[in-house]
């Protein structure tokens, strides 16, 4: 590549795929836009254009003003050329190319016409330029409209451009095509959970979608003899996801649950953009527009950002992903808007698109990490209710989860009942601080419920003091009522030294026909047990103090253990409740 500057000159030889004009461009502002062609290029007008200087293309940011460009091309080589002259800025209302000696000495596009009437179907203004050998020409470009005035001139060969427009083609796609999948997964995910916070990050993800490719130029690929959408009605489409980013950021960081009011504030002046963005519209143009409604998305973002730094401190999961995304969209829509403001000397880059597939993939962690914390919520509450609710009840019901079950349900078996009670229960507290009692109590059922548990059985309600548990097999509730008055005697030697009195229990265990079911209303439910084999249970269980054993079993039970159990008759009894008697046995184990 040769590239000689002589009085803003460029020099080509033919090897150059990519000169960038604007480094040897003069320039000229034309304060409110008036003046004309013919009224810029006569002396003294002329004289007025200066080299710019900066480091980035020549820019004004949003102005009434009109930017002219003034460079000279000359062909040094030995054949004809052609080069296509970008102006690399997709947004710009219009850029007119004057060409006095050229085959066309007038052409004009931009955003304010069709896409179909460009010389190449491209987002950015792009003008054919032949060269032939040894000529000199000069070429005028004059930008101007409502949107960001950039004339970031280039020139460059067909390869360059295809080679340009293929990367940044698959780019932008990649950038877009995982916002929109996003989308589509939020979309479907809201068709399982139902919750809220899915439709509107679907809303305000596809919503950007939609923004950025108005933005970039795509919509116009797709529909070459329209208009372009900009500069009127794309700050319009801007606003539907905006404000469900601020539906998203209110439900998503659960601001409803808040007491604090500033958060909530916040999220109310994010609300109120669109009404923002059409006042600024209504009273001072498209370019107010602009200039008023950026920096308020912005500060949107920002203030956003402290609104989840505080919920990250209050412990909301999502919070942080939240702040992260933010961050992301700050300095990519702070980038884009600097550089559009010129106060950036950057090239024009899809920073904006970065930031946003960058905070659609956040915000999908944000909701990721919310989904967590709900099913660790959901979890934890399985936890609890298998401590309130035997789960092992519930499968002898045939059910699998709480929900499932329904008043009435029930089912008849055999199983063995046992009921366990503290003796002298009123003496041992009734000196005692309420947390001191239920130490005792929970001294005592940390001895017995393991056992209970390790020979199969399961704890179907605790009654004060008393337990009353279920088994499969008489000989396992036998082993566990044994095993818990071992536990329970290194629980009394520890009590013993610090000076408390030893803790008595008896259990009473019977064999027989039972209903298990749920009881209650509508509103609450109650698993329970019912028939004469808990009854009978119970009444031995208080035999238990009258005998002085720690350990009565019914006969029903007694005749199903096996040999290493043995039993004592102890007396045969006519029980509350009962007219026939009911022989009552002693059990111990058999010694090694």
């Amino acid at each position: 590549m040769l590239l000689a500057l002589l009085l803003s000159t460029v020099a080509l030889d033919g090897s150059e795929p990519t000169v960038e004009l604007w480094q040897a461009a003069d320039v000229l502002v034309d304060p409110g836009g008036r003046r004309s062609f013919e009224e810029v290029s006569a002396a003294p007008a002329a004289d007025g254009f200066q080299r710019w200087t900066r480091r980035g293309p020549p820019n004004l940011g949003f102005t009434r003003d009109a930017l002219w460009m003034r460079v000279t091309l000359r062909n040094d080589s030995d054949r004809p050329l052609e080069r296509w002259l970008e102006v690399d800025n997709a947004n710009i209302d219009e850029v007119q190319l004057h060409d006095p000696r050229g085959p066309v000495p007038f052409r004009v596009q931009g955003q304010q016409q069709p896409m179909s009437s460009r010389e190449l179907t491209r987002r950015s203004p792009t003008f054919r330029v032949v060269l032939a050998p040894g000529e000199e020409r000069t070429l005028w470009l004059r930008g101007g409209g409502e949107n960001e005035v950039v004339l970031g001139a280039r020139l460059q060969t067909s390869e360059a451009i295809q080679e340009f427009d293929s990367r940044a083609g698959v780019l932008l796609g990649v950038l877009s095509g995982m916002m929109l999948a996003m989308a589509l997964a939020a979309a479907f995910i809201f068709a399982f959970v139902r919750q809220i916070q899915y439709v509107y990050y679907f809303a305000y993800t596809l919503g950007m979608v939609v923004w950025l490719s108005l933005v970039d130029g795509t919509v116009e690929l797709f529909l070459p003899a329209s208009v372009g959408p900009l500069p009127r009605g794309v700050f319009y489409v801007a606003y539907l996801p905006l404000f469900f980013y601020s539906l998203f950021q209110w439900e998503l960081l659960e601001l409803a649950h808040q007491r604090r009011r500033w958060p909530k504030l916040i999220v109310v002046v994010g609300l109120l953009l669109p009404v923002v963005g059409l006042a600024s519209a209504v009273l001072g143009g498209h370019r107010v527009q602009n200039q008023v409604t950026v920096p308020y998305a912005l500060g949107m973002m920002v203030l956003g950002a402290v609104v989840g730094l505080a919920r990250m401190r209050d412990g909301v999961p999502a919070a942080r992903y939240f702040v992260i995304a933010n961050a992301a969209l700050v300095v990519g829509v702070g980038l884009t808007f600097l550089t559009a403001l010129g106060e950036l000397p950057l090239r024009y880059f899809p920073y904006i698109h970065f930031g946003y597939a960058f905070d659609a993939l956040c915000f999908g962690a944000a909701l990721a990490a919310d989904a967590r914390e709900r099913n660790q919520h959901i979890s934890a509450l399985h936890a609890a209710g298998q401590r309130f609710v035997p789960f092992e009840f519930l499968a002898l019901l045939g059910k699998k989860e709480l929900p499932e079950v329904r008043q009435g349900d029930r089912i008849q078996r055999e199983m063995t009942v046992l009921f366990a009670d503290v003796r002298d229960f009123t003496t041992l507290t009734e000196k005692s601080s309420p947390e001191e009692t239920m130490a005792l109590v929970n001294e005592y059922l940390g001895a017995l419920e393991p056992a209970i548990r390790r020979h199969q059985g399961f704890i179907d309600k605790y009654i004060g003091d008393a337990v009353m548990a279920l088994f499969e097999a008489p000989s396992a509730a036998v082993n566990a009522a044994l095993d818990g008055l071992e536990a329970l005697q290194a629980v009394n030697t520890r009590r013993a030294e610090r000076g408390a009195p030893p803790i008595r229990i008896g259990v009473g265990i019977h064999a027989g026909p039972l209903v298990l079911g749920t009881v209650g209303s509508g509103e609450r439910l109650s698993c329970t047990v019912l028939g004469d084999t808990v009854n009978l249970a119970s009444r031995v269980e208080g035999l238990t103090k009258q005998y002085g054993e720690p350990v009565l079993v019914t006969a029903a039970v007694a005749r199903t253990l096996e040999p290493t159990l043995v039993t004592r008759a102890v007396d045969r009894v006519v029980v509350k409740g009962k007219t026939e008697s009911v022989e009552v046995l002693a059990v111990t184990r058999a010694r090694a």
